[in-house]
């Protein structure tokens, strides 16, 4: 037996992983005070970030939020078939990994450190990262070396 790639299962894998990085924890922060973790915060879930991500736009790494809707477009070009799809999910996985950059949220008074990722934020990133890779297989496809 043997698995055919289309469209509509490459959408749906990448939508399932966005959406499951919504309901799952992506950011384990603490308030660090000299070097020491002070206060362990409860983990911030995907859908939280996802709320209110864009108020951190300004911080370093902070625009990585714009991964967001950069996806979305991506995603839109991926089904129409065109083909800037490939060049804006290129684009979002690079704004996408200047989330590494993020050193802190900001907490009701302090800035509180992000301290590790959790699932959440790899299955985001696995978004970007299905997304191109769909983009490749249906661009090599189209020239005839795959069929799909």
């Amino acid at each position: 037996m043997r698995f055919i790639v289309t469209r509509g299962k490459a959408t749906a894998a990448i939508a399932t992983f966005y959406f499951a990085s919504l309901a799952a924890p992506a950011l384990y922060t603490a308030i660090i005070y000299r070097g020491y973790s002070v206060h362990p915060l409860p983990a911030w879930y995907g859908v939280e970030i996802l709320l209110i991500g864009w108020t951190h736009m300004l911080a370093p790494g902070g625009f990585a939020w714009l991964g967001n809707p950069i996806l979305l477009v991506g995603l839109h070009l991926f089904i129409q078939r065109s083909t800037y799809s490939l060049w804006v999910s290129f684009v979002g996985l690079a704004v996408a990994l200047a989330s590494y950059a993020l050193k802190g949220v900001f907490a009701d008074r302090d800035t509180a450190e992000i301290v590790g990722f959790g699932i959440g934020f790899y299955l985001w990133l696995a978004s970007f990262v299905l997304l191109l890779a769909a983009n490749l297989w249906f661009r090599r496809s189209r020239f005839g070396r795959v069929n799909g």
